[in-house]
């Protein structure tokens, strides 16, 4: 039975860009919770507005339930994936899950023209509520995590190398 690689992070952290390159690398098959979800029910931002997070939290659970019975993918969860208990174990039966540790800096960066994320509305400054998420999650992260990647000052490409390298069991980090 081949193991699933799950990357977990933060909004900005390089879940999805990096699962991508992990995948292509590892020749698996790369699947993101969030496509999935946006593919089946619509929008993350109007499911949101419209049926609220736990909606779209239970949503997220059965998603990862499904992929979670099958084997040799890389999975990228959305950011606040791993906030439900439920979710982690289904992910930890049959995957490694990989931190991707980014500073405020780092995600405010890469946050900054993206507007549409709904723990990233409104009026405090985007530092800010980047901090207040992140010092929130991150000991969630830290503590679900089998690794943990830290990917501030590296290409998409060095980081997808240490990454496949993590999960493979060639290099700690």
């Amino acid at each position: 039975m081949a193991m699933n690689y799950v990357l977990c992070g933060m909004p900005g952290s390089g879940k999805s860009a990096l699962g991508k390159r992990i995948a292509a690398l590892a020749g698996m098959e790369w699947v993101d919770v969030d496509d999935i979800i946006t593919s089946k029910y619509g929008e993350i931002p109007l499911l949101f507005a419209e049926r609220g997070e736990v909606y779209f939290r239970s949503l997220e659970t059965v998603e990862i339930e499904e992929l979670c019975k099958r084997d040799g993918i890389v999975l990228s969860t959305g950011g606040g994936a791993i906030l439900r208990k439920k979710n982690v174990e289904l992910l930890k039966e049959n995957g490694k899950i990989l931190y991707l540790k980014a500073s405020v800096e780092t995600l405010t960066e890469r946050l900054f023209d993206d507007v549409e994320r709904p723990i990233l509305k409104g009026d405090d400054p985007l530092e800010e509520k980047v901090a207040r998420i992140l010092h929130e999650r991150a000991p969630i992260y830290e503590e679900v995590a089998d690794y943990i990647l830290e990917v501030d000052g590296r290409s998409k490409e060095e980081n997808a190398k240490l990454a496949l390298a993590l999960f493979e069991g060639k290099r700690e980090e």
